[in-house]
């Protein structure tokens, strides 16, 4: 069994491995995310010779079907039998897309990590067992717990030293996939520390935080929605920030007329909803927008698909035409996604892989939310900070000013925004060209000192006179 074992950890290094041979212009995030989840549901399936036609040139080479279906059923026998997708994160290297599935065996929990090509292809496949990431605490910190609905929520609870009486306090969203309450995830063999260093930036200027594990990541796991993945919707995240807002402001060492929401990618977009919902009865009184969401969900999806015909256009791959049919037939289902959550009866096989039945119903519910109306709608007294950097690959600075016109619009005309020279989407500093799946882990790479200077005055500002 040991020889076993490692045959199969060194196949599945090889495969992983040829995935970084090249380097060419991405696919979408959608479209790698659901040819990952189509190979994982065909091996499911015993269906090797359907998994093996998503392969590429380099995998075929690397593996025969017969070696596949061993690797597989060998695997499935020492985990256990497949019970799921947890979560997911979808990221970028040297060209290529890189997808990791959380996924739960019988026996423990495993990360498929899938890498895509430019061409649709799957260049590489790896294991991982989950191993969630270790919660310090500093002699400052605690670990909580509270109430959304039936299910129990951990965070980290932050209460700055040399404080007297009631004390201001932010509450702390996290990003997309199954990033912790300390801006750490699974399919990263490190530590980013983003939220670590947010809560100790706002201790080191004497506001308190609360930050939590969301559903799908550390010790809150999925709770209700275990085995019901499929049932999540975008305002169940929204419910646990308002939750955790609640609690944050019913705590004895907390001024509840002092709280602000800091939101960090999507966590920004899930602030904004936040904060609206509030509106009417106890709005917090800042908004710290780090790297936030600013363009309805769709949106994205539409402008990432767009880039990708043009891009094959230029190249000489596609005709014109062909690419204004594909954009007509897409904004003809995301049309019918939008009107009543389906998708039409008849659709192309690349999009049928991205608006499969299990995301209609997310995708619904969060493209219903436009961040520029929102900041609009928001009350012109909550002091706003939005914060990007140029460095960034995922939220470009362009896509961030949308939300500060929003808020303008609005009314609010004290809204700041900073745009910081050498920052990636995690807040590290970074000279020269970014790569981000080694510039997140770098530990030679500090946290911005100049993210760190601007937070600081913000919230001194702000939450602290």
């Amino acid at each position: 069994m040991s020889k076993l074992i490692r045959i199969i950890t060194i196949l599945v290094f090889i495969l992983f491995s040829v995935a970084l041979a090249g380097s060419q212009e991405p696919i979408a995030d959608e479209q790698a995310l659901q040819i990952a989840r189509r190979l994982v549901t065909l091996l499911n399936q015993d269906d090797f010779n359907g998994a093996y036609a998503l392969f590429n040139e380099d995998m075929t080479r690397a593996v025969t079907i017969p070696q596949l279906e061993g690797l597989w059923k060998s695997f499935v026998q020492s985990k256990g039998g497949y019970q799921g997708e947890t979560s997911y994160a979808v990221g970028s290297a040297q060209g290529f897309k890189i997808v990791g599935l959380n996924t739960r065996f019988k026996n423990d929990s495993q990360n498929i990590i899938i890498t895509v090509n430019d061409k649709g292809q799957i260049a590489g496949l790896f294991f991982r067992p989950v191993e969630q990431a270790k919660i310090e605490l500093s002699t400052d910190e605690q670990e909580i717990t509270f109430k959304s609905g039936v299910d129990t929520i951990y965070g980290t609870l932050l209460i700055p030293k040399n404080t007297e009486g009631k004390v201001a306090a932010v509450l702390l969203l996290s990003g997309s996939g199954p990033t912790d309450r300390d801006g750490n995830t699974p399919l990263l063999p490190g530590k980013t520390d983003s939220h670590k260093n947010f809560a100790r930036i706002l201790a080191d200027a004497g506001v308190a935080s609360l930050r939590y594990d969301k559903y799908g990541t550390g010790k809150t796991g999925l709770g209700s929605y275990t085995n019901k993945l499929s049932s999540m919707t975008f305002d169940a995240y929204v419910d646990l920030a308002l939750a955790a807002y609640q609690y944050l402001g019913s705590r004895p060492e907390i001024d509840p007329a002092r709280l602000g929401i800091l939101g960090h990618s999507e966590g920004g977009l899930i602030a904004l909803v936040a904060a609206d919902r509030l509106k009417d009865t106890a709005p917090p009184v800042a908004l710290l927008l780090a790297a936030p969401l600013s363009k309805p969900y769709l949106t994205i999806i539409r402008e990432q698909i767009s880039e990708q015909y043009t891009g094959a256009v230029k190249a000489g791959e596609i005709a014109q035409q062909q690419a204004d049919d594909g954009m007509t037939e897409l904004d003809r289902i995301i049309a019918q996604v939008i009107k009543d959550g389906a998708v039409p009866e008849m659709i192309s096989p690349e999009f049928a892989m991205i608006f499969i039945p299990d995301n209609l119903r997310f995708l619904r519910n969060a493209n219903q939310y436009d961040p520029p109306i929102l900041a609009a709608n928001l009350p012109a007294k909550i002091k706003v900070l939005v914060l990007c950097g140029r460095k960034d690959q995922q939220v470009p600075c362009d896509n961030a000013k949308l939300l500060v016109d929003g808020f303008k619009q609005g009314g609010n005309r004290g809204v700041q925004f900073a745009e910081l020279t050498n920052v990636n989407h995690v807040f590290k500093e970074v000279e020269g060209i970014p790569y981000p799946e080694m510039d997140y882990l770098d530990p030679a790479k500090p946290f911005s000192r100049e993210a760190q200077r601007i937070i600081t005055e913000f919230v001194k500002a702000t939450l602290l006179r």
